[in-house]
Formats: C-alpha cells, structure tokens, sequence
C-alpha cells in the first residue's frame, strides 16, 4: 500500500525538499500550509490551504493520511522571547490539538521536527548526542522540547509511532533569508549585494550546518524505519564551523570579501552546538552526502540565479 504523507509546512524551505523527495520515491504526498513558498512543488504533490492554528483545517487535511511529518513553528529562535504567551498559544497547543487529531483520524506515524541547535542549551560534551541533557536557554527551545514532551505522552498514552529529529542548521537552494535566521542563506546575500554582515559576539560561536537535501533523504528513510530509538540528531557529521568560519567560506566561493559589523552576543547564543550523528548512522544508514563547502557552492549559485531573475524586468 502507498503511504500517504502530510507534510505540514510542505510550502516552506525544507517541507519543500522534503515533499520533493518523498514524492520522488512513489510516496502520495500532501503539503500543508497558510501559502506557498518560493520553491516549486511537483505537480503530484496535492497542496491544502491552511493556517496550522485552525483546527479544523488540520483535522481535515489529516484525512485519509497514514504519516505525518510537523514542521510548523510559529517562532524563529530570535523572536519567541519577546512574547512567550504568544510562542505557547501559535505553537505548543496547535501541536497538542494536530497530536489529538492524529488519534482520531487514524494516523499511524508521526515524525516532529524539533530543533537539535536550541533544546539542549550549553552543554558539557561536544559532539552532542541524544541523552545528553536538555536545558534550552531560550523560549524557542524550550517549547520544541515541550511539544517533545507532548509528542513522547501520544505515544505512550494512544499508541502513535513517533520520533523526534533534533535538526542542526539547515541550508542550501530555496532558502529565503528571513528574520535573521539562515547565517549561510542570509550572509550570502548581503555579501553578494555589498551589505554588511552582523556578527553576533566575537564570531567564534560554533553551530552545526546541514544540507537540506540529505535532511530530506533523512526524512525518506526515517518514514520506513521501524527500530526502538525514538529521537534522532540531524547534523553535519563534523566539528562544525563557527560564524567566521561560514563568512570565510562564503567569501571564498565568491572571491568577494565581507564588510562586518560587530554586535554584542545575544542571550539565547550558546558557545558551541555540534550534534552527533551516530545514532542515525547507525540505526538508519543514514550520513550527509553533500560536504559543507560544496553545500555552500550550490547554495551561493543557486542565489545569485534566484535574485538575476528577480531583477528581470
């Protein structure tokens, strides 16, 4: 039988890849969202209107679906403590309501993309893996792992198959710069277009960077995976790079250099976020395939093609 598969966010940067990619492998697939994104989708991938907060609208897209994959978050990491009330009511409770629908409508799967570079916090041991302590600095980690929390209780309590993917940075074509988050997408283009960058701090910080295209074969492999383990790190499989380490990378691909302005740290920054990957190496075979400058070398030329034909009259 042919898996059917909501995607929630199915319009945005990496529901996009991931709708792509499953569709691309025979599955029936269904992308939700309030509109469509940049990135095209595939003609076979039907596309359901729809705010995540209505639940209504979730209740009737989930018809018919056996798997679910939620990438919905109302949030960026920079932009949830400023109204913590508002990040619970647009995120944690339409998660808790999509879970209650998933019992009712008869889904079986459910994978819920948590965020590996917010929920652990600071944190002793670098590469981080998956039982290693979870104390989120900031109010965005801190409701993805809360929506965690609730995604483990469906399970125990209703029977979902559920797993949690702890995603690091994720980058590469169709990847709008938006809200200050996407370092690569977002330094990318102002060094193109002779804009400043803003460095947060001294520029050391170290964060884990992942292609989205292998996120997306992550994801088609994990929707056929039956084994115990229940949460997984998506990352790089490397010791990461740190902020200037990603502009020297972006300047070298462009033969440009970057003009910098330095701001101080902020809050919710942790010194260093590289995820382990073993788990998911292990369990599902799975390792990025695209390296990081590579990554950055499609991406780069992805953009200045996206923005030429902007600029078309």
């Amino acid at each position: 039988m042919v898996t059917k598969c909501l995607v929630l966010g199915g319009g945005g940067f990496i529901g996009s890849n991931i709708c792509r990619r499953l569709s691309a492998d025979g599955l029936a697939v269904t992308a939700f969202g309030r509109r469509k994104g940049v990135a095209p989708l595939p003609p076979e991938v039907a596309w359901f209107e729809g705010d995540f907060r209505d639940k209504l609208a979730v209740t009737s897209a989930l018809q018919n679906h056996d798997t679910v994959i939620h990438l919905v978050h109302s949030a960026w990491p920079s932009t949830a403590d400023a109204d913590i009330a508002a990040d619970i009511r647009d995120s944690i409770i339409p998660s808790v309501d999509l879970l209650d629908a998933c019992v009712g409508s008869g889904v079986k799967r459910v994978i819920y993309f948590s965020s590996g570079g917010t929920v652990y916090g600071e944190v002793d041991e670098i590469p981080i893996k998956e039982d290693s302590p979870t104390y989120p600095v900031g109010a965005y980690g801190v409701s993805k792992l809360m929506i965690e929390h609730y995604v483990r209780l469906y399970e125990r309590k209703y029977g979902l198959n559920c797993f949690i993917v702890r995603l690091a940075n994720p980058f590469g074509p169709w990847q709008i710069e938006a809200h200050n988050q996407g370092l690569i997408a977002f330094a990318g283009h102002l060094i193109q277009s002779d804009r400043q960058v803003t460095v947060y701090g001294d520029g050391s910080a170290r964060r884990d960077y992942v292609y989205v295209e292998d996120v997306a074969d992550f994801a088609a492999r994990l929707i056929n995976y039956n084994g115990a383990k229940r949460t997984f790190n998506v990352g790089g499989g490397g010791n990461g790079q740190s902020i200037l380490d990603v502009i020297h990378a972006i300047e070298a691909s462009l033969g440009k250099k970057a003009t910098i302005k330095r701001e101080p740290s902020r809050p919710f920054d942790v010194p260093s976020n590289v995820l382990s990957i073993e788990r998911a190496e292990r369990e599902l075979g799975w390792r990025p395939a695209t390296s990081f400058l590579d990554g950055i070398d499609n991406t780069l030329s992805w953009q200045r093609e996206f923005y030429a034909t902007l600029r078309t009259p």
